[in-house]
């Protein structure tokens, strides 16, 4: 906290209710130069599930998000650009209104904030290229398998969303792709599809906003998903930092 107040922003800490006591989400905002109401949230959950370091679930998140704002810090952007560390998003917690990605997503919704566009960045740091590595929620030779002509190989990053959110969708990954640094896939699924709920910006859709997830696509790709094994010397860094580069062209496409 003290580090990013030192880059100029306005950091605090919001409460997030917990069965053992209060945990807390973490949250840096810059203000907006020209539309400062117009809020967009790029957010990673900081927790990891019992028993797993969580190198890429979700340490790798939060690395994209803190050196996101490292790049932003002090440069003027149209929107304000809040970075949002999120508590209480692994297991039991995933299934409760004690989610901090609830919390805060509620909270804007009765502050009245015009949330633009969330961000979630769940798992940045697994690739592999191997035909066959990546797999779907739904078969690659079923009529929406087919009609999406997506790829096996597990070397690119995901921009996921519900078919309402195809423009942000579309909007984002073009963006991103138009980088250069990483292959980019943008989906927009319908929403009947359980898995494309699977983080926090499934709270900021409930609570009426635009949200995509940003992601390797967790245990459809990363066998150490939720392992002891999730650790350090299993990410791809150079992949890594292609996707932070591409998510800095693609904020920058949402906040200018």
């Amino acid at each position: 906290m003290e580090r990013l107040g030192a880059m100029g922003y306005r950091v605090w800490r919001e409460e997030s209710p917990v069965r053992e006591g209060t945990a807390f989400n973490v949250i840096a905002e810059q203000r907006g130069v020209r539309w400062a109401d117009e809020i967009v949230v790029i957010g990673a959950h900081y927790d990891t599930e019992v028993g797993t370091p969580g190198a890429d679930d979700n340490a790798s998140g939060v690395a994209g998000i803190l050196e996101l704002a490292r790049r932003f810090a002090g440069v003027e952007t149209g929107r304000t650009i809040r970075f949002v560390a999120f508590t209480n998003e692994e297991g039991s917690n995933s299934r409760g209104n004690v989610m901090g990605s609830r919390v805060s997503a509620e909270g804007s919704r009765e502050r009245g904030e015009r949330v633009m566009a969330m961000l979630s960045l769940e798992m940045l740091g697994y690739a592999d290229s191997t035909p066959g590595s990546q797999r779907y929620p739904f078969d690659r030779e079923s009529a929406i398998g087919r009609s999406m002509n997506l790829p096996d190989r597990g070397d690119f990053i995901a921009v996921v969303g519900r078919t309402t959110d195809a423009a942000l969708v579309e909007r984002l990954g073009s963006a991103m792709a138009g980088a250069g640094t990483v292959p980019v896939v943008p989906v927009a699924l319908p929403p009947v599809i359980p898995d494309i709920y699977r983080s926090d910006h499934a709270n900021y859709w409930i609570s009426g906003y635009p949200a995509v997830m940003v992601t390797d696509t967790s245990n459809f790709r990363n066998p150490h998903y939720h392992k002891a094994t999730d650790v350090v010397g299993t990410l791809d860094f150079g992949f890594m930092a292609g996707v932070v580069d591409a998510l800095e062209v693609g904020v920058w496409g949402l906040v200018e």
